[in-house]
């Protein structure tokens, strides 16, 4: 159960400490008192999605805490976090500056965690919960989760979401088959024409500066045959004019040894001139014209102009090409054996997924044959005995929830044939039948929140209303916020909301009423106004509702 409830700075709350007891909770106050405004802070607390203009004018963070008990949660034994002993303790906080924090057990979380833990703990029934409820989709889920279903059809989901990839990767198959012979003519050619070209890595700078060097051979052995005779063949050549200097300054090292460095500097460069001078006669002598290899490289370079031009500015992209060609191809050859293999997987997947959703249609029937009965006793209790209320199913295309569609219907009255819920008319009957379909089909959380349940009803069906919602609470903590007097006094427990305004600035206080208080907020709910009729009226209710205890 929820014991306690901390809001601060929180939508027109500056501040408000709650207090719940196990059994029936009340909430009532004027309308506009703010009374909602608590079931939003409750929802936050329990992973709704928070927006800055939450916070209450001109404070930079609201503040929610709780303190729940609860047996056991696997959500939060998914992520490791332990229980205390006291409970559950959770607190949110929402900053303007949007650094928005989740604490559970202290323990910093996350939304993901807290909406499961909420969920597992808590089932809020208010105004946006009870349009859903029209709709088919979420009456599936009801079924599904009260039925014990959700397992079976997230495996029918997996079957559906497999069956349409390994049909999407069939279709891909057939549109590359279709361009098959044209496809294949073309990469065939294009693999043929790169592997006989032999390329290799780099091999274009080389021939080009293999061109360069065939194309000026008469330069280059002209320039190579000066610096020979510069350097040794000539009768001035470098090489004896540096002998002749060394021999010179050994003579004047016999009477000055200041020119030492200098002597063993052209000793020491004297074997680098002799192997610079035979391989620039080497090099002179290699030099030939050879017009057949120059025009061998020259249309070696050619071709590779023109692979570059169709399959890529570099070798190295040319040869990756080659190699997605090559792929391609393989892929193309394999096409008929891997159709056939997807086409295997496929009927084995269909096989699998049309086990899987008729069990769960079987599941769903035995499911909302067990519901419908006990909703009908519901209604009963709320003072519906005449109503039908059926759970329609009806085939459907194959889909990631099964083979089935789901509809609740009612008849309110007899002889009437039943209709979906959205299409009763009673506002009251609808509030009971949502009563109904969440006493029976939402009582798997230990805590139950209901707002608007009294909408559109009144006097004997108030009544019912509200006995119903003791009997729940016999069960469940039941949180109910209401503008009914008939089912406020049914509450072990009455919270009155007022609001209130001091210096300029309007705030929410609270509290629990009893005896005389509570009597006062009841003669105020019949009639508007505090009278002694109203008193008087308020008493016999609370000495009726002691009576049906006893």
């Amino acid at each position: 159960m929820i014991s306690e409830l901390k809001i601060k700075n929180f939508a027109i709350i500056d501040s408000l400490d709650l207090e719940f007891s196990s059994g029936l909770n009340v909430i009532t106050g004027e309308t506009g008192s703010g009374k909602s405004v608590i079931l939003e802070a409750l929802g936050l607390l329990l992973g709704d999605r928070a927006a800055s203009d939450m916070i209450r004018s001109g404070c930079g963070e609201a503040e929610v805490q709780g303190l729940l008990s609860i047996d056991s949660s696997s959500a939060l034994k998914a992520v490791g976090i332990e229980q205390e002993e006291e409970g559950v303790i959770l607190r949110r906080l929402i900053s303007v500056a949007g650094k928005n924090r989740i604490y559970i057990n202290n323990t910093l979380s996350s939304l993901r965690t807290l909406s499961s833990f909420g969920a597992e703990a808590v089932d809020i029934h208010g105004q946006f919960e009870h349009q859903s409820l029209l709709l088919e989709d979420r009456q599936m889920d009801l079924l599904d989760k009260s039925g014990d279903l959700l397992g079976l059809r997230m495996e029918v989901e997996t079957l559906y979401r497999k069956l349409a990839d390994a049909m999407k990767r069939l279709h891909s198959q057939e549109a590359l088959e279709r361009d098959r012979a044209q496809r294949e003519d073309l990469l065939r050619f294009q693999v043929e024409e790169i592997e006989e070209a032999a390329l290799q890595p780099g091999e274009d700078k080389t021939l080009e500066e293999e061109r360069v060097r065939l194309s000026n051979t008469e330069k280059l052995s002209h320039h190579a045959g000066r610096a020979y005779d510069t350097l040794y063949g000539a009768d001035t050549a470098c090489l004896g004019g540096l002998a002749g200097a060394l021999a010179d300054l050994e003579e004047i090292l016999r009477y000055d040894e200041s020119v030492k460095n200098v002597a063993d500097a052209l000793r020491e460069a004297m074997p680098y001139v002799e192997d610079a001078a035979r391989f620039v006669r080497d090099y002179r002598d290699s030099l030939q014209a050879e017009p057949e290899r120059l025009d061998r490289v020259i249309g070696r370079l050619e071709l590779l102009k023109k692979l570059k031009r169709k399959y890529g500015q570099t070798i190295e992209e040319i040869l990756e090409h080659f190699e997605r060609a090559k792929q391609d191809l393989e892929r193309i050859d394999n096409a008929e054996r891997n159709r056939d293999q997807l086409v295997a997987e496929i009927r084995s997947i269909e096989t699998a997924y049309g086990v899987a959703a008729e069990k769960l249609t079987r599941g769903r029937k035995a499911a909302a044959s067990e519901i419908e009965k006990s909703i009908q006793n519901e209604l009963s209790e709320l003072d519906m005995p005449q109503a039908g209320f059926k759970i329609l199913l009806e085939p459907e295309r194959d889909g990631e929830k099964g083979r089935d569609r789901v509809c609740f219907m009612i008849s309110a009255n007899p002889g009437e044939q039943p209709k979906p819920l959205a299409r009763i008319a009673s506002g009251g009957e609808l509030s009971r039948v949502m009563l109904a379909i969440k006493s029976i089909m939402g009582n798997m959380t230990p805590i139950l929140v209901f707002d608007e349940v009294d909408a559109g009803i009144g006097g004997k069906t108030a009544n019912a209303v509200g006995r119903r919602l003791k009997n729940l609470s016999k069960r469940h903590q039941v949180i109910c916020v209401t503008h009914l007097s008939q089912i406020a006094s049914y509450g072990d427990h009455h919270i009155k909301i007022e609001k209130v305004t001091k210096n300029g600035e309007t705030a929410i206080r609270a509290g629990k009423v009893e005896d005389s208080e509570r009597i006062a907020e009841l003669a105020r709910m019949l009639s508007g106004t505090t009278t002694e009729t109203s008193l008087k009226h308020a008493e016999e209710m609370v000495k009726e509702r002691r009576s049906e205890r006893s």
